[in-house]
């Protein structure tokens, strides 16, 4: 299949009368009903359904933000002709994901992973969802559902696949940094730096990693002197 990265990324009869002319408008409707041949009905077999061009539409939707429900309702229907498109899967769990519907996104990330068992990048893209819901609605949200743990055991799961994955290792990184483990994200920050010693963003997360560490030293010099002279 191709790369993801190109892809992360109803009708409506509208009135134009308004509420208040509404009551004038229902005085006669007996000459608006017409024969039932006169009927025009939209039949599915009758539509060219170009699922390329529609999951390049619903991309441009999800992913620039333009309308996220609309996104999905036309990736909905690329996948309800398609089933074994993993690709629209994955756009429909980022547009999920975006609507803090974790739960929605997860179920299309794992239908994702059952069509290609062995890509990291899904397992990468799935840990992210677990970070955004460990992020919005606590680390630890119940004695069943434990994002930040999930996210780390997907990061691990691309990275036994994949060790040299970027997105994955920094990841890690940052799930030490979230659990206050700053010498263990600083090590994963490192990784990277070992392949891209350039990477702005790394040695930036490293550089706050270390400020968070220094801080922490201090704050445990102060206990262990404040024990000493108590």
């Amino acid at each position: 299949m191709k790369a993801f990265g190109k892809y992360i990324a109803a009708f409506a009869i509208l009135s134009i009368i308004s509420w208040g002319a509404s009551a004038e408008a229902v005085l006669d409707i007996s000459s608006l009903r017409q024969p039932h041949q006169d009927f025009y009905y939209l039949h599915e077999a009758s539509v060219n359904y170009n699922t390329k061009e529609q999951k390049n539409r619903a991309y441009q939707l999800i992913v620039t933000g333009e309308d996220l429900p609309l996104g999905i309702s036309v990736i909905d229907k690329v996948i309800a002709i398609d089933k074994n498109d993993s690709e629209s899967y994955l756009l429909r769990a980022y547009a999920y994901s975006k609507m803090k519907e974790y739960s929605k996104a997860n179920e299309d990330y794992k239908s994702a992973l059952m069509l290609e068992p062995n890509n990291p990048t899904f397992y990468y893209l799935r840990g992210l969802n677990y970070i955004d819901d460990a992020l919005n609605n606590g680390f630890y949200s119940g004695p069943y559902h434990r994002p930040i743990e999930d996210a780390m055991r997907m990061f691990n799961k691309a990275l036994a696949i994949e060790p040299n994955y970027i997105n994955a290792i920094v990841g890690r990184g940052d799930i030490e940094y979230y659990l206050g483990n700053y010498k263990e994200a600083i090590d994963y920050y490192n990784r990277v730096l070992v392949l891209y010693p350039q990477h702005d963003i790394v040695l930036a997360k490293k550089e706050d990693a270390n400020d968070c560490l220094r801080r922490e030293e201090e704050k445990q010099r102060k206990r262990e002197l404040e024990r000493r002279i108590d």
